[in-house]
């Protein structure tokens, strides 16, 4: 499975345009992997994690034309940073132009808060957006298939008004496990777990609050993050050769230095971590 790290920031991504902070000062400075556009993670180029208003740059970089691939999103939850809806409007007739063969709906899975602002915004474009796309609602511990990969929704430990959902992805020969956008999961996920009988492949984890300590709710920090690798570990949900990435960076939440990509990768690769950053690939 290939992992494509399109966006590694948070919600006001890195620096943020309005902020002085040492991190956002930093970023400005050294540029590079310091920059973090929002959260958006790609797998084998044939199945996209969520879509915010940095992605039409992302795309136009990597020269991707998404009227030929990929046509399924999975949506992790509604806020904005992660579902904008709005972008869409870009499918329709007038606006959009392609080929007969490459005429096909994007399939949207998304929790309920999702599928009501997606629903209401494509149905108020009209019957420009009809045969465009294709929503399909998520539930939580629903497991169903999306471009040959089997998908399992847990529920996150994020806004509940946001539908949030973290995703287990397994292909028949290994398994991605994405925990962003979550605090320390639930009990009952853990319970769920449990019973898995063989190791992830990659766990992606939500480092939103870096070096900040004890951050378990909503997001995650550094040391929570550990605690979860190790809580995975003694279940065997994690080996050696399990690939683990950290990711969703924030800016506001550092240490007494100012926070960069060599600094996390510094703090975290003895503990075992890939620091991740935008245009990332892995392959596990």
């Amino acid at each position: 499975m290939k992992l494509w790290y399109l966006g590694t920031g948070s919600s006001d991504a890195i620096p943020n345009p309005f902020c002085e902070c040492p991190t956002c000062e930093e970023a400005r400075k050294k540029k590079g992997r310091n920059i973090r556009t929002r959260f958006q993670v790609m797998i084998d180029e044939r199945l996209l994690i969520d879509w915010n208003a940095d992605s039409f740059m992302r795309f136009q970089h990597a020269n991707v034309c998404l009227a030929r691939g990929p046509h399924s999103i999975l949506f992790t939850h509604s806020h904005d940073d992660h579902l904008y809806e709005r972008e869409f409007e870009n499918i329709i007739e007038g606006y959009c132009e392609t080929k007969p063969e490459d005429r096909k709906p994007y399939e949207i899975y998304v929790g309920e808060s999702g599928y009501r602002m997606f629903d209401s915004w494509m149905t108020s474009l009209g019957k420009a957006a009809e045969g465009k796309y294709q929503l399909h609602l998520v539930h939580p511990y629903d497991n169903f298939e999306v471009e040959g990969y089997r998908i399992t929704a847990f529920p996150a430990d994020h806004d509940p008004l946001s539908s949030p959902f973290n995703y287990l992805i397994e292909d028949g020969k290994t398994s991605l496990l994405l925990l962003h956008d979550t605090g320390y999961p639930k009990e009952e996920v853990w319970e769920k777990w449990s019973k898995r009988k063989t190791p992830f492949g990659c766990v992606s984890l939500d480092c939103n609050f870096e070096w900040m300590k004890g951050k378990r709710n909503g997001h995650m920090c550094l040391e929570v993050d550990e605690e979860v690798v190790k809580r995975m570990r003694s279940l065997g949900l994690v080996d050696d050769k399990t690939t683990l990435v950290l990711s969703h960076f924030g800016h506001c939440a550092m240490s007494k230095e100012a926070f960069s990509y060599e600094g996390m990768v510094k703090r975290a690769e003895p503990l075992g971590f890939i620091t991740s950053f935008d245009g990332m690939k892995i392959e596990f």
